[in-house]
């Protein structure tokens, strides 16, 4: 037979584990059917739960058979009772004493004989720990009663700390239930029911924020405005339900020609604009060539079959100028050049200051003129280098393949990621302006020959601009020794205020670095430099360009890193 001793001990080791763990949970739910089910267990009793000190409401139940619903839960008054004095209440009979047993009287089958305890944090109750026996069981006693005191007291903090837990992830979860209704709210107030495009609003708020990121980082910004030709016809000849329906097929070929990064908006009654982030003029045009020959082909009819003919369009192209000052200058050229195609005659394409557009493959003749001669200049700023540091050479063609795959792994498009890889490429063309002295001299640089040095990102930019006039290549040379905690040079700019070419190409060049041999020391292993640029993540790296770049270096063989072949201009090298 079992001495109480052993019982004792029992429960103390079962308090113990309970302790340890709950201590490591995160579900309050868990928690709860734990101590309940421990409880039943030690004390062989029929039924138990824990109720919160809120109205109270029942946190958790559980019988001896597994059931949630208890057979003779304790009143809210007594609950109520616990919970404001601190103090414990037998549940029956309401003049029972917690000394010894209670009246023999109330051990019939018939009769409950139930405790509701406290629960106390360390300031105030927070709920009350019900247990009860009925059916014949054996009664509670004061024993039993202080070891339930003593598990509540190990529970109560845990308790309070999930609940309020789950009461932050309510909240949470309320605010963004909110924030998708604002969402959802924000999108209807902001979409145009004919064309089913964002509002008129909408797209004086988005140019004008795509103006200011594209002066900060001097990137090129497109516009396109768009009216049907003889518009207010269709509305006297067909009616509001057919002009409408005639704009919203309009709408539609807009937005099939459209790249994930434009936004295409209704502009006033008949107008539907275009803002082409990262375009210049000429792929501006090429766009609107091609939004021309969409609505040309459209073959529409109205309610009543009836068909308003060939459609044809007006389109006045704009690009950002240096001289612009806020959007609103910007929409005003793209207006004036579509009055003037309307003035002309209609159904043509209108660049600013230009005239009208020539045919799209005159454009794309240009377009491609114009990069070959950029391959070109690459191609012989490369040589020079070449000629001045065979090292820097090679490091620059590594630069370029891994620029190449990072890229892709980024999801940049054809714009971002060449531009990332003549960065890379071109990072040290700075260094045609360092003496070979210096740039070639086997040991440390001293405090006069290190400032020398340091110049070279300014140099490389300032030839960029010379020979480009591409500000965001060059201001990713100027800035890809900036560190992300802002120690870094020549501006000493910090985390995000660093271009993220900049960012990049500072990741890449570190590894390539590292990689490599060196007068001065042997390169390192894969292992060795992934396990540097991880240990400076935060601090000299961006972090996050850090971990998609491990992320590619640890799936992909070394040979994978060369499948994306980088732009043309490598091959031109060699």
């Amino acid at each position: 037979m079992t001495s109480k001793t052993d019982i004792e001990i029992e429960q103390l080791r079962h308090l113990n584990a309970l302790a340890r763990t709950i201590a490591g949970s995160r579900s309050l739910y868990d928690v709860l059917q734990l101590v309940l089910q421990t409880t039943l267990d030690l004390t062989r009793a029929d039924e138990a739960a824990i109720f919160s000190g809120n109205d109270p409401y029942c946190l958790a139940s559980l019988t001896r058979r597994g059931e949630a619903v208890l057979t003779h839960p304790p009143s809210s008054e007594i609950l109520t009772q616990v919970i404001h004095s601190g103090l414990p209440r037998w549940v029956e009979p309401p003049e029972g004493s917690l000394k010894g047993h209670p009246p023999r009287r109330y051990r019939a089958r018939t009769a409950t004989t139930g405790v509701c305890l406290p629960l106390r944090s360390a300031v105030s109750v927070v709920g009350a720990f019900y247990l009860g026996h009925f059916n014949n069981r054996p009664s509670l006693n004061g024993k039993t009663v202080k070891f339930l005191q003593a598990m509540a007291e190990q529970i109560t903090p845990t308790i309070e700390t999930l609940q309020y837990l789950d009461d932050q992830r309510r909240y949470v979860h309320e605010l963004e239930r909110a924030l998708r209704t604002h969402q959802e709210i924000q999108q209807r107030v902001n979409c145009d029911p004919v064309t089913h495009l964002p509002n008129h609003a909408y797209f004086r708020e988005h140019l004008a924020r795509e103006f200011a990121v594209a002066r900060r980082y001097h990137t090129p910004l497109g516009l396109l405005l768009i009216e049907l030709d003889h518009f207010q016809k269709l509305y006297q000849e067909f009616g509001k339900a057919g002009g409408d329906g005639v704009l919203g097929e309009v709408a539609r070929v807009v937005k099939q020609e459209c790249r994930e990064s434009d936004v295409a908006a209704r502009c006033g009654e008949e107008a539907i604009g275009i803002i082409l982030p990262n375009t210049e003029q000429d792929g501006a045009v090429i766009m609107a060539h091609r939004i021309l020959a969409g609505i040309t082909a459209l073959k529409v009819t109205t309610r009543e079959d009836v068909s308003p003919g060939p459609l044809q369009a007006s389109i006045g192209v704009a690009s950002l100028r240096r001289d612009d000052i806020n959007a609103a200058a910007l929409l005003d050229r793209a207006d004036q050049t579509l009055e003037t195609a309307h003035e002309r005659g209609g159904n043509r394409i209108e660049r600013w200051g230009e005239g009208e557009a020539e045919p799209l493959e005159v454009v794309k003749r240009r377009m491609a003129t114009e990069k070959k001669k950029s391959v070109q200049t690459v191609v012989a700023l490369a040589a020079a280098l070449a000629a001045k540091d065979k090292g820097t050479h090679s490091h620059s063609e590594e630069m370029a393949h891994l620029a190449a795959a990072l890229g892709h792994s980024l999801g940049l498009n054809g714009l971002e990621l060449e531009e990332l890889e003549m960065a890379a490429y071109l990072h040290d063309v700075g260094k045609l302006g360092v003496p070979e002295e210096i740039l070639l001299k086997p040991k440390a640089l001293d405090k006069h020959e290190w400032l020398v040095m340091k110049a070279h990102p300014k140099i490389g930019r300032d030839l960029i601009l010379e020979v480009f006039d591409h500000r965001r290549l060059a201001e990713a040379i100027y800035y890809h020794h900036e560190r992300w905690d802002g120690k870094g040079y020549p501006e000493g700019l910090k985390a995000e205020q660093i271009p993220q070419t900049a960012r990049i190409v500072m990741v890449l060049d570190a590894y390539a670095a590292m990689t490599c041999d060196r007068p001065y020391r042997k390169a390192l292993s894969k292992e060795a430099a992934m396990a540097e640029l991880r240990r400076h993540a935060g601090t000299q790296f961006d972090p996050q360009v850090v971990e998609r770049f491990l992320a590619l270096l640890q799936s992909s063989p070394d040979s994978a890193l060369h499948a994306h072949p980088p732009a043309p201009f490598i091959h031109h090298t060699r």
